[in-house]
């Protein structure tokens, strides 16, 4: 069993870190600290993708510097230590970017997917899907997934259908001032 979680950390109680840990008859702890989180009052639930105990991905958000914006990060255990993925934050907004939350993280066949929702500085909250290509986050589709790209869109979550070859991502979105389910699909490989 593997986990990931959210402590305050031992020097200062307004910083949270973020640990790994792996239960084989008790806790231990994956290769230490992964990220802190400046803001202990705002924390997402991290998500992770085992592979192997020299694998595991973990996805979570996090404001590290204190500027009041939260970036979602995903980091990788190669067996000596955590590294993030890509150049730094997964972001489809670039330099509009102002808060991003809520990433889950599914590995189909190999593959690993991160669904997460992002706001810019202006507008609503969109909710992107890319897949890792092995050097950057390759964004699927032409960008936010949302019904309707000027209504918020939170919570999302993906799975995989093997037998259609199915991706699916469901997301919780407010249009007419009602929250809605939605599940969207894409045929991967086509």
């Amino acid at each position: 069993v593997v986990l990931a979680v959210f402590e305050h950390t031992e020097d200062a109680s307004f910083r949270t870190g973020l640990f790994v840990s792996r239960y084989d008859g008790s806790f231990t702890d994956v290769g230490g600290i992964v990220d802190e989180d400046a803001n202990s009052n705002d924390l997402g639930a991290p998500s992770l993708a085992y592979v192997s105990d020299s694998e595991i991905y973990v996805a979570y958000s996090a404001d590290r510097d204190d500027e009041g914006t939260r970036h979602v990060f995903v980091q990788v255990w190669d067996g000596d230590a955590w590294r993030i993925l890509g150049d730094g934050p997964v972001s489809a907004l670039g330099t509009d970017h102002y808060d991003s939350a809520n990433p889950d993280l599914l590995l189909v066949e190999g593959t690993l997917f991160i669904a997460w929702e992002e706001h810019g500085n202006y507008g609503s909250s969109l909710v992107f899907v890319a897949r890792w290509d092995g050097e950057a986050w390759a964004l699927e589709g032409e960008g936010g997934i949302n019904v309707d790209l000027e209504s918020d869109a939170l919570d999302p979550s993906l799975a995989w259908d093997a037998a259609a070859g199915c991706l699916y991502a469901a997301f919780e979105e407010y249009t007419e001032a009602w929250a809605t389910v939605y599940v969207k699909r894409r045929v991967i490989g086509e």
